[in-house]
């Protein structure tokens, strides 16, 4: 975590702290109601594969969750997929979907945040949390492996 996050809580985090208890401290310390991915569709024409997909990762998500002990039903409730399913995004490279990312990190991400989060928790959210770092990308390679 970054020097604001660790700073403000007043601890180091160990070996032995739980995936759970990362995300779930993430939350509480930021005010957030969800976390979890964006997730770029970029693949179309096989909607049982890419319902397949989805369930996978949602059970594969919550029962990794849910092995921590650390208020892991909380967690696993607050689960948010942003999926991003258009058409145009129908075999987009890597590159194009990299700059869709940051064009959403940019301006519609900031509409996840508290209206009321002070300014230094504002500037670094985006950076500390993975929701506003990395993204899925979906194409036909990974639905069909």
């Amino acid at each position: 975590m970054s020097p604001l996050f660790s700073h403000d809580k007043g601890i180091q985090y160990t070996l032995e702290t739980t995936t759970a208890e990362q995300i779930q401290d993430l939350l509480s310390f930021y005010r957030l109601q969800r976390w979890g991915f964006v997730i770029y569709r970029c693949t179309y024409g096989n909607d049982d594969a890419w319902a397949s997909f989805m369930r996978h990762l949602n059970q594969r998500t919550k029962q990794h969750v849910l092995t921590d002990t650390y208020n892991s039903l909380t967690l696993a409730g607050s689960l948010d997929w942003n999926v991003q399913e258009d058409q145009s995004l129908d075999g987009a490279s890597k590159d194009e979907v990299r700059r869709r990312f940051k064009q959403w990190v940019a301006s519609g991400a900031r509409e996840e945040f508290p209206s009321d989060l002070d300014v230094d928790k504002t500037r670094f959210l985006p950076i500390e949390n993975p929701r506003y770092n990395y993204y899925i990308h979906v194409n036909r390679a990974s639905l069909d492996s």
